[in-house]
């Protein structure tokens, strides 16, 4: 694919992630589609995972926090794609063992991604967890 059309395929995914909204079998569905099964995920919080580890975390993530991404830049040479983002959510279930708190987040991040064969075949992201943990009452805000 081209550079362009590598974008192009980048927005969608988030597209159709965004069009999720909660449901944990479509949350499998769509890393069946857009993972390539021997895809690595590189992420601080959750750390490496795998194709089988990937579907888990988002099938986890979905309905806990009805994520919503927005894509606010793409950059990209070759066949990796930089996504410049917002997430947004309402932690609404259980998430890496913290129970729902009802509360907004919304949180700035990077993702790079290197797409073979309209399949994600590396993904590196960063997000502003320490922000996002702090929104959820997870971590105090420090005094000013």
């Amino acid at each position: 694919m081209t550079v362009e059309e590598n974008k192009a395929w980048v927005k969608r995914m988030f597209d159709e992630y965004n069009a999720i909204k909660g449901d944990a079998a479509k949350a499998r569905s769509w890393v069946d589609r857009n993972y390539a099964p021997d895809c690595i995920t590189h992420a601080p919080v959750s750390g490496e995972m795998n194709f089988e580890q990937a579907k888990q975390y988002h099938v986890a993530e979905t309905p806990a926090l009805l994520p919503y991404y927005t894509v606010k830049n793409l950059f990209a040479e070759g066949d990796v794609v930089v996504a410049q983002l917002t997430v947004q959510g309402i932690h609404q279930g259980t998430f890496f063992g913290m129970p729902a708190t009802g509360k907004q987040m919304q949180v700035e991040g990077t993702m790079i991604i290197k797409v073979i064969g309209s399949k994600m075949q590396e993904l590196w992201i960063y997000l502003d967890t320490l922000g996002w943990m702090r929104q959820l009452g997870a971590i105090p805000t420090p005094a000013k």
